[in-house]
């Protein structure tokens, strides 16, 4: 009897760092048959090395990618069931456009949602055209987001999450003045406009602005690091520069402080133990449609309170809390053996 052949499409940068260490464990089991589709967007995953080149697909020369194209790739190739991230339509819709052919081709598909927050991405207007087969998510409280969305959580299965799983702590070293100071930014998804939170308006002046007016003192390096999916936005403030480290873990390795709103990379930050402030700005509120349910950072209310805040972050010294996420990759592959096995 032939074994599963399995399809592994990664598209949004948070989505891949939560499903790959899955499909990684699940490849070692070495009981499904891979192949693997990587959106440019994907190109940190752990399956750009050259270790699975037989395995890998070519991704459409244009992106987005269409139904179409998807259809194409799975008529080639054949797979019994799809592994998949989930991502939001405005910027880039392949993932959606990927969910939807396999349900034309009459293929079951299994996504995941890396990020408690984004539930419309799922949907088409009222219609939830891009929900998969079943979906896995970090826990009970998405799933009951998920329902009071419209969607039918008999169909979601709350696992955890595996990349944050796996974040390396990290014993923090910020005796250094002045203090490296990361921005992190994530994309304004709202009416699809994908810029930079950093270039969000705060009344007439841009956040990233008013932050460099509120560190504007030698003891600060600013630096911002920008989310892949956003735009890119104007000019930097003088006193702000672009960070060049590519590799996200280096990165946490490097820097001092970090500074965020409620993104993946600034939680990934804190549970690794370094020094975070989050941006509970009032101004900000709009940006969530999902409170984040992890008591994480020093939150800052107010401008003025940011280099005090950054300070205190800074001094402290972090106790990396026990991962409220241990298990998560087993628990996530348990869900997509049996997904697989129950689709053959």
């Amino acid at each position: 009897m032939a074994r599963p052949h399995v399809l592994y499409y990664a598209q949004d940068p948070g989505g891949t760092r939560y499903l790959d260490p899955v499909i990684a464990k699940l490849i070692a089991d070495d009981i499904f048959d891979w192949s693997i589709l990587l959106h440019p967007f994907a190109k940190n995953s752990v399956f750009m090395d050259d270790l699975y080149t037989t395995q890998r697909i070519d991704f459409s020369d244009s992106a987005p990618a269409s139904e179409s194209y998807f259809g194409n790739v799975l008529n080639e190739h054949e797979p019994d069931v799809i592994i998949c991230t989930s991502s939001a339509q405005a910027r880039d819709a392949s993932n959606g456009a990927l969910i939807a052919s396999a349900r034309q081709n009459g293929i079951s598909c299994l996504a995941a949602l890396d990020h408690w927050k984004g539930l419309d991405r799922f949907f088409d207007g009222p219609h939830p055209h891009y929900f998969p087969d079943q979906l896995i998510c970090i826990d009970d409280a998405t799933k009951v987001a998920l329902g009071k969305s419209g969607l039918d959580i008999t169909k979601v299965r709350a696992v955890g999450h595996p990349g944050l799983e796996h974040i390396t702590a990290q014993v923090p070293t910020t005796n250094n003045i002045p203090l490296r100071v990361l921005l992190v930014s994530q994309p304004i998804v709202q009416d699809g406009a994908y810029h930079g939170i950093y270039d969000e308006p705060m009344g007439k002046i841009r956040l990233i602005d008013q932050i460099a007016n509120a560190l504007d003192e030698p003891d600060f390096d600013v630096y911002l690091r920008r989310h892949p999916k956003e735009h890119s936005g104007a000019s930097l403030p003088s006193s702000v520069r672009d960070d060049e480290i590519l590799n996200w873990d280096m990165a946490r390795a490097h820097y001092d402080v970090f500074v965020g709103f409620d993104s993946m990379a600034l939680i990934e930050a804190a549970l690794s133990g370094a020094p975070c402030v989050r941006l509970a700005l009032p101004e900000l509120a709009h940006i969530a449609d999902q409170p984040v349910p992890l008591n994480y950072g020093i939150p800052t209310n107010n401008m003025k309170d940011l280099a005090i805040h950054i300070r205190t972050a800074s001094a402290q010294c972090e106790t990396v809390a026990i991962n409220p996420f241990a298990g998560s990759t087993k628990r996530a592959a348990d869900v997509i053996r049996n997904f697989v096995n129950s689709n053959i």
